[in-house]
């Protein structure tokens, strides 16, 4: 029996390693370890030159279940960099960009609706047992995101640490803690995710899509009023005449009409 950490990973957008030639940066079908290892890395907080990040990374194995996968997004992508120097570094953005820069061109590609259900095995001792790794992704103390920093993840990890002696039984058990979970996620648990051989985003009949529909038609209905509304004074103003100053005094004859505005000659229709 093998205590296994298992957590999913669902984003609308979600970008992962893989060969960068040129200005082309391709992103792989699932998540690579690397990224695993920074995602848990981030829940417990660890910065990118903690020492202990070579050893944390090299006792934890993964399995990666892809319960979902979108088609691909190319994002046209141009950044400003300053030129390399060896030993350089700069404390803030504004100050990289404050001498000379290059501009880079680059294509980065993005998976949409992924969904991915992972099995973390942590081999050996280090810094955090699969119970801690678990209360991490609960209450991470870095945002959490799925590839760049531009996935954020669309729902909670939702952690569990079985007891099982293969993976096929842990990720069956995950399924079931899943669905019973499903409720403590609000309308976010509509946006659920069917996992057997194959995986399917779907948002589920509810309250929901009646109140956007409601919510879009007085929106409209406004819209409409409103330019209605615009339509009738101009044409008022055409019929009587341009308004041209403001008076502040009162009328001799008391006339309302004539106290707020004051109508040049031959605007009159």
């Amino acid at each position: 029996m093998a205590e296994l950490l298992l957590f999913q990973l669902v984003a609308p957008l979600g970008a992962f390693g893989g060969i960068a030639v040129g200005e082309r940066r391709e992103t792989a079908a699932r998540p690579s370890h690397s990224a695993l290892v920074g995602c848990l890395g981030a829940g417990l907080g660890l910065e990118r030159t903690d020492p202990r990040q070579t050893n944390f990374a090299a006792n934890l194995a993964f399995a990666v279940r892809r319960d979902h996968l979108g088609p691909l997004l190319a994002d046209y992508h141009t950044a400003q960099t300053p030129p390399a120097k060896k030993g350089k570094t700069w404390a803030t953005r504004r100050e990289e960009l404050a001498g000379e820069v290059n501009t880079i061109l680059s294509r980065r590609d993005y998976h949409s609706d992924c969904a991915f259900t992972i099995a973390c095995l942590v081999m050996s001792e280090t810094i955090a047992s699969p119970s801690d790794l678990a209360i991490a992704l609960q209450r991470p103390q870095f945002t959490l995101y799925l590839g760049r920093k531009s996935c954020p993840l669309g729902l909670p990890p939702d952690p569990l640490v079985v007891e099982t002696s293969t993976l096929d039984e842990a990720f069956s058990d995950y399924d079931r803690f899943r669905e019973i979970r499903r409720p403590a996620f609000g309308w976010a648990a509509r946006y659920a995710v069917a996992t057997r051989t194959t995986g399917t985003l779907h948002f589920d009949d509810g309250l929901l899509p009646l109140v956007i529909g409601v919510y879009s038609v007085l929106v409209w209905f406004v819209a409409l009023a409103a330019l209605v509304d615009r339509r009738r004074i101009r044409r008022e103003w055409e019929r009587v005449g341009r308004p041209r100053s403001w008076s502040s005094g009162r009328s001799r004859d008391g006339d309302p009409l004539a106290d707020a505005w004051s109508l040049e000659d031959g605007e009159l229709g």
